[in-house]
C-alpha cells in the first residue's frame, strides 16, 4: 500500500464488501464463530464442515474479479489456539 490514504480506502472497501457478503449470507454465517480483519490480513473460527468452509472461500472469490481470497486451514485445529480452528482467509491484490 504506498499511499498514506490507501489503508482508509481498504478498510472502508473491506467493510462494505463484509456487511454485503459475508456477515449477511445465511448459508455461511451460522458457521462463523470469530471474524476478525485488520487491513487485508483475516482471522477467521469456523464450527462447520471443510466442504462448507470451501464452498464459502469460492463464494468469496466469485464476488468481484479484482479481489483474490487466498485460504490456509488446519483440518485438524489448531493446538495452540482453539479446538473448532479451521481457517484463515487472506485478501490479496
Amino acid at each position: 500500500m504506498g499511499s498514506n490514504v490507501a489503508p482508509a480506502y481498504a478498510n472502508a472497501y473491506m467493510d462494505s464488501f463484509e456487511e454485503t457478503f459475508v456477515y449477511t449470507d445465511d448459508r455461511f454465517k451460522q458457521y462463523v464463530d470469530c471474524y476478525l480483519r485488520y487491513i487485508d490480513d483475516i482471522f477467521l473460527i469456523w464450527t462447520g464442515p471443510t466442504d462448507i468452509l470451501q464452498a464459502f472461500h469460492q463464494t468469496l472469490n466469485s464476488v468481484y474479479p479484482e479481489l483474490h481470497f487466498t485460504m490456509q486451514y488446519d483440518p485438524a485445529g489448531s493446538p495452540f489456539w482453539i479446538p473448532l480452528y479451521r481457517g484463515t482467509i487472506r485478501v490479496t491484490s
